[in-house]
């Protein structure tokens, strides 16, 4: 469980329970890539409503922000790597 301390009230609260998703609607918008990580990064203070993209949440309990386009990266070279190996 990792706590989040909010840069705009400080109030500290778990961020996995407060992930914020933008609503069902907003899946369909056009965002450039960035955007898109932008959103599973995003978080939503209890206690003043704001939402900001954090930099301590996890996808699936390993990967930040920070790491998360170079282990993208890593799966795409794997894959190509791979498949030029299967041929």
């Amino acid at each position: 469980m990792s706590k989040e301390n909010c840069p705009y009230c400080g109030h500290d609260f778990e961020n996995r329970a407060n992930r914020y998703n933008g609503g069902f609607l907003s899946h369909f918008q056009p965002k450039w890539a960035s955007q898109h990580i932008d959103d599973l990064f995003t978080v939503r203070c209890p206690n003043c409503g704001v939402a900001y993209v954090s930099e301590s949440v996890k996808i699936l309990g390993l990967v930040t922000k920070k790491y998360y386009l170079l282990v993208l990266m890593a799966i795409v070279v794997i894959v190509l790597v791979c498949s030029a190996l299967g041929h």
